[in-house]
């Protein structure tokens, strides 16, 4: 399933602003961005596969934590609840997470509809509980967690307190160890205002990770905002988060990390998920991860913005990987429009840098005080004013196809023949010298879609291998 980013995107640019249309999307390797497909009808994802339940919602529960150990929540559920049937839900989130957090490993189903973090004060949040892995996406009938389908059941945790709210909470979700979120939207958590907020209150907007290390699945997180860093996401004192197959729409901080903000020792990992249309006054438009380590695969960054520098992804004082990326249409006021940083040691495998932009230099990657970036196999073609800022290289590049060329192995510096970049097709054509002329010992075995990359017969290797591959987050199919 090919991505189409800038047309069939999953958030549409309307009035100069990012808003959320129709979410569709590929259970077998993140958002998928053509409109047209067939997904809607899907009702299972991968995520399912590995805690599934078969539960019987209509009978009577003796001990409140016989296997399978589920709670159930329904936003309009009224009446007397106990959470051991859909008859008898909670009507609250935080009640299904702390009858089941009482049983050690117990899974919440939550039905489809919007559900309130606040109710009494800013500090109010859904706290998860470590064991406990929390679904949205039901209908409020299933017997088993296969049947969900949380595409069309939409479950939305609102940071407001209610529908026409104007306070809202510090985090709308606060994560857990061992903990699972999974097949939700979470929106409009605001933190408190500045850079010096107390107990870090101006941190992490839809959801906030000190020392924790929860595991995020098919979950969209849309117009939060945090004084500080992590408009969406903030992690924290050696959190391990993990982050699948996730959206991150129309976040705002203050600071640092538009999308995602990663300090202080995290290690954190995303993979498959896509950061659109959020705006960091400083630093990592998209994400920004300092003094942390970072892994990213199968990303695609686009359409971010940072007041200063990396407008996709801000990296400072630390080594993240960056694998099978996109950065697309990207923006820094400073430098690196795509990516920016300092005192770091980077690595960006097959990456495509296209349509990004700076006011000061590096279009697809600037850099300042002793940055050493490493860039192999990458696509660095169209982004203005230049490729890679000429007054602060940005490391080492190989074997990549870098417009205006660079000094380096492998260098090429030809068209590299996207399909249709101005529709935000980044698949490669016949004839691109992209094919084969990568360094296949390094290049990751699937690409951004999961494509096998291979040596494609009709064309001469030109690279390094075997085995072979293509320069690029995309693998040409032939």
């Amino acid at each position: 399933m090919r991505h189409s980013i800038a047309v069939c995107c999953l958030v549409v640019l309307v009035a100069g602003c990012w808003s959320m249309q129709d979410v569709v999307w590929n259970d077998d390797n993140g958002p998928d961005t053509d409109t047209d497909s067939d997904n809607d009808s899907d009702t299972d994802s991968d995520a399912d596969s590995d805690m599934d339940s078969d539960v019987d919602s209509d009978s009577d529960t003796s001990d409140p934590c016989d296997e399978p150990c589920v709670r159930f929540v329904d936003a309009d559920a009224s009446g007397p609840s106990d959470g051991f049937s859909w008859e008898t839900a909670f009507s609250t989130v935080q009640e299904g997470i702390s009858s089941a957090g009482a049983c050690g490993e117990c899974q919440v189903w939550i039905t489809e509809g919007v559900y309130y973090s606040r109710v009494s004060g800013p500090h109010d949040t859904i706290a998860l509980f470590s064991g406990v892995s929390v679904f949205g996406g039901f209908d409020g009938t299933e017997n088993s967690q296969d049947e969900r389908n949380w595409m069309n059941n939409v479950t939305i945790l609102d940071g407001r307190d209610g529908p026409t709210g104007t306070d809202a909470s510090y985090h709308v979700v606060t994560g857990s160890n061992f903990a699972v979120l999974d097949g939700f939207t979470i929106a409009n958590g605001s933190t408190a205002v500045g850079f010096s907020a107390p107990d870090n209150t101006n941190k992490g907007g839809g959801m906030y990770n000190e020392g924790t290390s929860p595991t995020v699945r098919n979950c969209t997180f849309l117009d939060n905002y945090a004084g500080r860093s992590g408009g969406a996401v903030y992690n924290s004192g050696g959190s391990n988060a993990v982050f699948n197959n996730c959206i991150f729409a129309n976040n705002v901080t203050d600071y640092d990390g538009g999308g995602m903000g990663c300090e202080a020792s995290t290690n954190v990992t995303i993979e498959d998920c896509t950061f659109v249309g959020n705006h960091a006054g400083r630093n990592g438009g998209g994400v920004y991860v300092g003094l942390a380590a970072l892994t990213m695969k199968n990303v695609i960054l686009e359409g971010n913005i940072a007041d200063q520098s990396g407008g996709g992804l801000g990296v400072f004082n630390c080594a993240p990987t960056i694998e099978n990326c996109l950065f697309t249409g990207n923006h820094a006021e400073m430098i690196g429009g795509g990516t920016g940083g300092s005192y770091s040691s980077a690595e960006f495998v097959n990456c495509t840098f296209h349509s990004n932009s700076t006011v000061e230099g590096g279009g697809a990657a600037g850099t300042s005080d002793n940055n050493f970036a490493v860039f192999t196999n990458c696509v660095m073609w169209g982004d203005t004013p230049d490729e890679l800022d000429p007054l602060a290289p940005a490391g080492t590049v190989e074997y990549s196809v870098v417009q205006g060329g660079f000094a380096g192995v492998g260098i090429i510096n030809e068209d590299p023949l996207f399909e249709d970049p101005a529709s935000g097709d980044f698949h490669i054509q016949p004839g691109s010298p992209c094919i084969d002329a990568a360094e296949g010992t390094t290049a990751p075995t699937l690409d951004i879609e999961g494509n096998i990359r291979f040596d494609d017969p009709e064309t001469p290797n030109t690279g390094l291998g075997p085995p072979w591959a293509d320069i690029g987050a995309y693998e040409y199919q032939g």
